[in-house]
C-alpha cells in the first residue's frame, strides 16, 4: 500500500536537506512526492508541519525520558549512543533538526514545535530532578545539565566527526563527569 503522507515526508526531508528549509518549496516537495499541493496541505500544516514531524521522529530515537528507569550513568550513555548513532547515520536530517530547533525559538510558524520542544525538555527535566532528589546527580537545573550531556555530542555531530564506539564511550563518560555527584 502506497502511503502518501510518508512519501511527502520523505520528499520534504530530501528537499530540506538539499536546499535548506527556507529555500524549499511546497511545489518541489509535491513534484518529488508526486503529490498535489492540496494533498500536501491535507497531510501537513505546511513546511513547518513537515519539519515538526521530522523533528518528532528524530527525538523519539534518543529522548532521555525513555531511559528514566535506568541508573543515570547508564541512561545518559544510552541516550547519547542513540543520539550520536542517529545523527551520524542521518547527517542531513541532523542538520535539519539543528536548524529547526533554532527556528523554533524565534519564528511564529514554528510555535507548535516550540511547544513540543518545551514538553520534551520538561519531561527530561523531570527525569533529571528525580535523579537529583535521589542524590545520584549534581544539583543543577536541567538547561545546564542538558548542555553538559548533549552539548559536546551535538558539537561533534556538527563537525561531522566519525562516530565510533570509542567516541560514544568518551562523550558519554565526559557527560557523566559533568553531572555526577562528586563524593569527597
Amino acid at each position: 500500500m502506497f502511503d502518501r503522507k510518508s512519501a511527502i515526508q520523505a520528499a520534504a526531508l530530501d528537499v530540506f536537506v538539499e536546499r535548506g528549509y527556507s529555500a524549499a518549496t511546497i511545489a518541489e516537495i509535491g513534484r518529488r512526492s508526486q503529490s498535489t499541493v492540496g494533498s500536501i496541505y491535507h497531510a501537513f500544516d505546511g513546511k513547518a508541519g513537515m519539519a515538526r514531524t521530522i523533528w518528532t521522529q528524530a527525538v523519539a530515537h534518543w529522548h532521555l525520558e525513555q531511559y528514566k528507569d535506568d541508573k543515570p550513568r547508564k541512561a545518559i550513555r544510552a541516550t547519547l549512543e542513540a543520539y550520536l548513532t542517529w545523527g551520524a547515520a542521518n547527517r542531513g536530517a541532523y542538520r535539519l533538526y539543528d536548524e529547526i530547533v533554532v527556528r523554533a525559538g524565534s519564528e511564529p510558524e514554528f510555535a507548535p514545535l516550540a511547544q513540543d520542544i518545551a514538553e520534551y525538555d520538561a519531561a527530561a527535566a523531570r527525569v533529571y530532578q528525580a535523579w537529583r532528589a535521589q542524590k545520584l546527580v549534581r544539583k543543577m537545573d536541567w538547561p545546564l545539565a542538558s548542555g553538559l550531556i548533549y552539548g559536546p555530542a551535538a558539537e561533534f555531530l556538527r563537525k561531522e566527526g566519525t562516530v565510533t564506539p570509542e567516541i560514544i564511550e568518551k562523550l558519554a563518560h565526559l557527560a557523566w563527569l559533568g553531572v555526577k555527584v562528586n563524593k569527597s
